[in-house]
């Protein structure tokens, strides 16, 4: 036995009791569905799951800064998931962390430690996080979040009373004054006379004080604010419908209005409409739409609620001139659902909004034609679903959701494009790796077909252009991005997507110039998108590239400010961007910094591979080599990964779905070779070599066969491992003898183990292993051709 310091969280499911004597079926698959979302989370913020009998679960952790993360991030991602459900299915959970000496035996846990953090999780609400005053102690400075204070507690068989706080898990950055009045709303809550309410005011000026005085200011001319640069004549935005309903499972059906009215507003001439997910960012917030006006840089908002009656939808709508606050219609629209799901019914809303502006609009009816809705209404309520979820950062979490209710609507309705078009995206976004995951082929292949499909029905709708452009992205096709934004763009000039996806291309062609203004183009049409931290990150790379490096560093900071949950493979690149614009500033100490806080956040970076994401590009090859890594390698950052480290990971038969991370020295069943071994090999066997090029530099081992995402996760004997047995077949002339040569990148990637173990699973006799991979080959001058990517 051992005793260490550790967090632990300690977690149970309200109402589980009730849930399981109404349905004993359907709450184990919901438990599952969570504890699968609960663990995929602990183990991203580096925790392991102990133990979790019934609705129970404990977890531990090395940072209690991450446990607390990592909380935050489970009721945040469960609060989506329950918002789709129906009120009495929702399951909410307790969470208490206690940070303390505990003693471990084995896999096993034991001590004081532990049993607080059962007793915070019994005084939390449900979908509430409590935690210690120790745990509050070391992340009260270190995490923006807001906490309340309950004071010393007395818990059942600890001895000492225990000082519990809080934790609001809302979204949102929480400065130390705001706190001062959450506590002064709290005390008026409590008092009823007026002593009280005069004790409120007084803290409420108090608090208003500190904040004037604590908030940060952003230097003048930073950052451009979207009120100074002139609204457009035409220009609005349609703000989120509220639910009048009572039932909170209905709220999707406002965000569709809400997306409908913004698509259709949108496709009116002349007209500059605010992406639907940066209106988002005002949902279930008071709205001063003068205010709205000023932020967003527009005329006109557009706003309502609705309730739902039976098969009907009671629509209320008033379009406000944001300038003077003043009413310049309203109406009462009552809409049907099944019509909704056609795609009809808001017409009469958008034509009395442009007979308000004084516009000629479109025909809608052809407009719409190219974003054809599902037949089916099942599946139209699957896809609101879906949409909703939109409307919220990015996580691998909720693109998982998202794609099983695109799958669901598409099995109810085979000829849904918007369903199509939903699973291939996102897939795409997960092929682009912004979420640290990394797709198959064969999933890319779907995509790919999907696109195509929806194409041949709608072969001008808004989402086909964008999602052929994403295409082209995800294939790393930088001169056919190019060409599909701007058809984007030419068609559909409100689409920021459009404008970014064009920014990208010129980036990586050479043109960064050109691409600094797109981004703010896309950014002036969704200021507030739930993904705008990447749009921040985006433009601080290409304002690197122009050499304008304190721009660069402002806005990378503004990017990891937007998000500060964002995916840690995503805010260490920020961090880098900062250490090497620094570095090439010549600010050498500040550059140190920063690298050391990228590499704490994700130590699998090294300069080479930062390799140029376009090698076609001799322009951008150039400035990757000569000046990013130059930079890098200032900053401190590493040339390469160490082949030769053992990081004492055991060799399991399993294939790694993130790709980061440090590798066993054995493949089970395979023969792992070093960079001195290999020449030898080569010359004497003659084998199969594949690369599975990650990390694509154009060039690899002569005579390699390149064979993209061939080393993602997955399980053994999917698709993927079919189409891969057929392409093995073909390369080995059938022998599963023919020695195979696996090239991944290096020894902290897990493309080629995975590859490995698969080509052992399909029964190939004399697998190799490369561990050092492609950048330990290129570290010792070895030569290298031209990579023949094959298709498999």
């Amino acid at each position: 036995m051992e005793r260490k310091l550790a967090a632990i969280l300690s977690s149970d499911a309200k109402g589980y009791s009730r849930l399981m004597g109404e349905d004993e079926i359907g709450t184990v698959q919901t438990l599952t569905a969570c504890r699968t979302l609960m663990a995929a989370l602990i183990q991203e913020h580096q925790g392991r799951v102990v133990d979790s009998p019934g609705d129970n679960l404990l977890a531990e952790f090395a940072s209690v800064v991450e446990a607390v993360r990592c909380a935050v991030a489970i009721q945040r991602e469960l609060r989506v998931r329950n918002a789709v459900l129906p009120l009495h299915r929702r399951m909410e959970f307790r969470i208490g962390i206690n940070l303390g000496d505990v003693i471990e035996e084995g896999q096993r846990i034991y001590g004081d430690c532990v049993n607080i953090a059962a007793r915070l999780e019994s005084l939390a609400e449900a979908g509430e996080l409590c935690i210690s005053g120790t745990a509050f102690d070391h992340v009260k400075n270190k995490l923006a979040l807001d906490y309340e204070d309950l004071g010393s507690q007395s818990v059942k068989n600890i001895a000492e009373p225990v000082r519990v706080y809080r934790v609001r898990t809302e979204p949102g950055q929480v400065s130390p004054a705001s706190r001062v009045v959450h506590a002064a709303h709290r005390l008026a809550a409590r008092w009823r006379h007026r002593q009280a309410l005069v004790l409120l005011a007084l803290l409420l000026v108090v608090a208003s004080v500190l904040w004037q005085s604590s908030v940060p200011r952003m230097a003048p001319g930073t950052f451009p604010d979207p009120a100074t640069q002139g609204a457009p004549r035409l220009s609005l935005v349609v703000l989120p419908f509220e639910n009048l309903s009572g039932d909170t499972s209905q709220e999707y059906y406002a965000d569709g209005l809400t997306e409908d009215l913004t698509t259709d507003l949108a496709s009116m001439p002349g007209t500059f409409v605010i992406a639907r997910t940066s209106a988002f960012g005002y949902k279930g917030r008071p709205i001063d739409v003068k205010k709205v006006g000023a932020e967003l840089g527009v005329r006109y908002a557009v706003e309502g609620s609705l309730r739902k009656i039976d098969d009907v939808l009671r629509v209320n709508v008033q379009l406000i001139a944001t300038e003077s606050g003043a009413h310049l219609w309203s109406d009462r629209f009552d809409l049907a659902i099944k019509e909704l799901a056609q795609g009809q019914g808001q017409e009469d809303i958008v034509r009395r909004i442009a007979t308000t502006l004084n516009v000629k609009i479109v025909d809608l009816e052809s407009a719409r034609s190219s974003r054809e809705r599902p037949t089916n209404p099942d599946a139209f309520d699957l896809i609101l679903r879906a949409w909703a979820l939109h409307a919220q950062p990015p996580s691998r979490q909720r693109e998982h959701h998202m794609r099983e209710l695109y799958e669901s609507a598409l099995q109810l309705d085979p000829s849904s494009t918007i369903a199509m078009l939903g699973i291939a995206n996102t897939i795409i976004n997960q092929s682009l790796g912004f979420l640290g995951q990394w797709v198959t082929a064969d999933e890319l292949a779907r995509a790919d077909a999907l696109v195509k499909q929806a194409r041949a029905i709608s072969p001008n709708a808004e989402a086909v252009l964008e999602n052929v452009a994403l295409l082209h992205q995800a294939h790393d096709q930088w001169e056919e991005t190019a060409a599909a934004a701007t058809r984007l763009i030419e068609a559909y000039p409100n689409n920021a997507g459009g404008y970014e996806l064009l920014a990208t291309a010129k980036r990586y062609t050479g043109h960064a110039d050109e691409a600094i203004a797109l981004y703010d183009s896309a950014i002036r049409l969704n200021p507030r998108s739930p993904s705008i931290f990447q749009l921040y990150g985006f433009k601080s790379f290409a304002l690197l590239q122009v050499g304008r490096y304190d721009e660069a560093v402002d806005w990378a900071e503004r990017s990891l400010a937007a998000n500060p949950e964002a995916p840690t493979p995503v805010r260490s690149a920020r961090y880098r961007t900062k250490a090497v614009a620094h570095a090439l500033a010549g600010h050498i100490d500040d550059a140190r910094e920063a690298l050391a806080t990228a590499n704490k956040l994700w130590p699998f970076s090294t300069v080479r591979s930062n390799a140029p994401e376009n090698f076609a590009s001799p322009a951008f090859v150039a400035w990757v080599q000569d000046k990013y890594w130059v930079g890098a390698r200032l900053a401190g950052l590493r040339d390469h990964a160490d082949e030769e480290a053992d990081f004492n990971v055991p060799a399991k038969r399993e294939l790694n779905g993130t790709l980061a991370g440090w590798t066993p020295t054995t493949v089970p069943g395979a023969t792992t070779v070093r960079t001195s071994e290999l020449p030898a090999l080569l010359q004497k066997y003659r084998p199969v070599v594949v690369d599975t090029v990650t990390h694509p530099a154009g060039r690899s081992i002569p005579g390699a066969i390149g064979l993209k995402h061939a080393g993602s996760g997955g399980t053994f004997g999917d698709s993927a491992e079919e189409h891969l047995r057929r392409k093995f077949l073909d390369l080995t002339g059938s022998s599963l003898e023919r020695p195979i040569v696996v090239v991944g990148y290096n020894a902290e990637r897990f493309d080629g183990y995975n590859l490995a173990l698969r080509l052992v699973n399909l029964g190939y006799a004399h697998v190799y292993w490369y561990r050092g991979g492609r950048e330990a080959w290129e570290v010792a001058g070895l030569p290298e051709t031209t990579l023949n990517v094959e298709d498999w």
